[in-house]
């Protein structure tokens, strides 16, 4: 494959495609009849009391104090990395009175992570077509249209990780160009103070893309590995100036890792003693649960990613001698262990919630684009013709792409545009009481996040 780096503003067609489409559905999301849908209170789709109304709540709150006055400014619960917090608190003091602008910014830096990520898998794949694909897989996942208005972590980790991913390959492509790299650490950083879920899973894509361009090196493996060193440390150094001290800093981050990971408590320690998620029946049918979190959050199970990657691999092995599609592909299995890092690690944080499936997009989505490309190119050998070739492609690109769009793309749209016309009856205030509230607004206690 070649090095078409000055490739990428010659399909800006693409980029402008993709992020419209995205867009059109978040615009239409973000309306306030959309928004207050008392289905968007479940993980499933956006969870709209975790990721607006909680966040927005915190942000007047600490708004509301002068700014010396608060401790835990980019702290979520006073112990995990929360920079999307002190984002909000700063429109807040700025003048905005609703979730509304906020909003509106994570669109924006869901646009600006679209573009991160088409631009490096048309790096990686050579391939524009190939990058569309995936990308269009992407927009229509649950995944990026239920999340697209959040106010959580969501939006500012898929900029900042995209963008770290596409200044490595980028460092790895143009050695002699010293910019790439402290750009790639820069923004590892940034993603690092954005909450856990992309600590391990980033870096092993920085790790994978060694492999895939056969530049594997201790020295930038130990640089990026540093970004993340100090993205920790700047948490725990505002844990422990938010709690009062080292000592608790150390006790709330060890809680939480414990608790996450595999349902342990700490003696003395605050996440939910009283309470286990963890038990022989989870345990023993977690692999399941793992493969069902990631269907629900992508809109494909892992039996389908499982067999386009071996189509990948059997079409590559077509097109060029087994030994160069290996060195081409074998970055794929830490590609994929990247993806479910999160849910290999942090079992407890995945059985209890339903959105956990999320945190391996890119793997799933590199898969996509990497089948997109060997069918193209097995297509393009087949057929000398190239119109012919380039219309058949595209017939099926649409195809496809209405397959996945009628999921969850074209029927919700339709919907958020149906209510902004016709707005449907509001919701039952929060003053009425339980006995007299619709089933779906009584309040469930709500595990904590």
């Amino acid at each position: 494959m070649h090095n078409r780096l000055t490739t990428i503003p010659k399909h800006w067609w693409s980029i402008v495609a993709i992020v419209v489409l995205f867009d059109v559905f978040a615009l239409a999301r973000v309306a306030p009849v959309n928004s207050s849908l008392p289905e968007n209170d479940s993980g499933l789709r956006g969870d709209h009391d975790r990721n607006v109304r909680r966040i927005l709540e915190l942000a007047v709150r600490h708004a509301g104090q002068p700014f010396t006055a608060v401790s835990d400014h980019a702290l979520n619960f006073k112990r995990s990395p929360a920079l999307f917090i002190f984002v909000a608190e700063l429109f807040v003091r700025l003048g905005a009175r609703t979730s509304l602008p906020v909003q509106l910014f994570s669109i924006v830096l869901w646009d600006i992570g679209l573009v991160a990520f088409f631009s490096w898998l048309l790096l990686l794949f050579d391939s524009a077509l190939a990058a569309t694909a995936g990308m269009l897989f992407l927009i229509t996942t649950p995944f990026a249209l239920f999340n697209s208005v959040s106010l959580h972590h969501e939006p500012y980790a898929f900029a900042s990780c995209n963008v770290a991913v596409y200044c490595f390959l980028r460092h790895l492509r143009e050695e002699a160009d010293p910019r790439w790299l402290p750009y790639a650490w820069l923004a590892f950083f940034v993603s690092c103070l954005n909450y856990w879920h992309y600590y391990v899973g980033t870096y092993l894509m920085f790790i994978a893309l060694q492999v895939r361009e056969n530049k594997l090196s201790l020295r930038t493996s130990i640089l990026m590995a540093s970004s993340a060193l100090a993205g920790f440390l700047v948490t725990a150094l505002q844990v422990a100036y938010a709690n009062g001290g080292v000592g608790i800093a150390y006790l709330k981050l060890t809680d939480i890792l414990a608790a996450r990971s595999r349902d342990i408590r700490i003696e003395g320690t605050e996440w939910d003693p009283k309470r286990r998620y963890l038990f022989q029946a989870q345990i023993n049918g977690y692999p399941h649960l793992v493969a069902v979190r990631i269907q629900q959050m992508m809109g494909y199970s892992t039996t389908v990613f499982a067999w386009l990657a071996t189509i990948t691999c059997v079409l590559a092995g077509k097109r060029v001698p087994l030994a160069t599609a290996w060195k081409q592909y074998r970055f794929l299995p830490i590609v994929v262990l990247g993806g479910l890092s999160w849910n290999l690690m942090m079992m407890q944080h995945t059985v209890i919630h339903e959105f956990s499936g999320m945190y391996g997009y890119f793997a799933w989505t590199v898969i996509v684009t990497g089948c997109a490309f060997e069918v193209v190119s097995f297509a393009s050998a087949q057929i000398s013709v190239r119109w012919l070739n380039g219309a058949l492609l595209s017939a099926l690109a649409l195809a496809l792409l209405y397959s996945a769009a009628s999921h969850v793309y074209v029927p919700f749209l339709e919907r958020y545009a149906t209510n902004i016309v016709t707005p449907p009856a509001p919701r039952v205030p929060a003053n009425v009481s339980p006995e007299t509230r619709p089933r779906h607004a009584q309040h469930r206690p709500r595990p904590r996040k």
